[in-house]
């Protein structure tokens, strides 16, 4: 996802900096991270983080057009997730959790077979990831399974975001509260 949303960014920011220089007859530079282009999606748990000191609770995911793909919680409570959209990326989690035998399949082989037997393939991931820390996406790394760890609003991760200067921190007169149910919303 970062990518593709980075990626509309860029060709924003190209066709901005082309209809400013059509303008005014001077050039642009473009300064564009890849984390940077994310954090309008992240707005509202950035937010929440920042004024409230409250972190959302992730629920985990599924795809609906393949599998595997989800999140799931490790045992130090932080969360990594799988995506695997080609049977070669989905037959990978065989090497480290032992689903071999789902591999062989004729569903397996097919986007929409392993989708209709989402279920099984994550039965036999969860149980694996739900016991080792998140540090096992080294692991992961190594035997070629795309999966990563993701971070929250409140991790070290996002530091860098207010170095380089693409946050502001701004007070406003608006109340702010957590309802029933940890929903944010503005009293009155």
């Amino acid at each position: 996802m970062v990518e593709g949303v980075t990626g509309i960014s860029a060709a924003f920011s190209v066709v901005t900096a082309l209809y400013d220089s059509r303008a005014t007859g001077e050039g642009q530079e473009l300064d564009l991270s890849i984390i940077e282009p994310l954090l309008t999606i992240l707005e509202p748990q950035l937010i929440t983080q920042d004024q409230l000191g409250h972190t959302l609770k992730r629920t985990g995911n599924q795809a609906e057009m393949n599998a595997p793909r989800g999140m799931y919680e490790t045992i130090d409570a932080e969360w990594v997730a799988v995506s695997a959209s080609t049977v070669s990326t989905a037959s990978r989690p065989r090497r480290l959790v032992g689903v071999g035998g789902m591999v062989e399949e004729e569903w397996f082989s097919v986007a929409n077979g392993r989708r209709a037997h989402a279920a099984d393939i994550d039965a036999a991931l969860k149980p694996w990831i739900v016991v080792h820390q998140a540090a096992l996406r080294l692991v992961a790394r190594c035997a070629e399974l795309p999966m990563l760890q993701f971070w929250t609003g409140g991790d070290s991760a996002f530091g860098s975001v207010a170095d380089r200067g693409c946050s502001i921190d701004v007070r406003v007169a608006v109340d702010l509260c957590c309802g029933e149910g940890g929903d944010v919303g503005a009293g009155r």
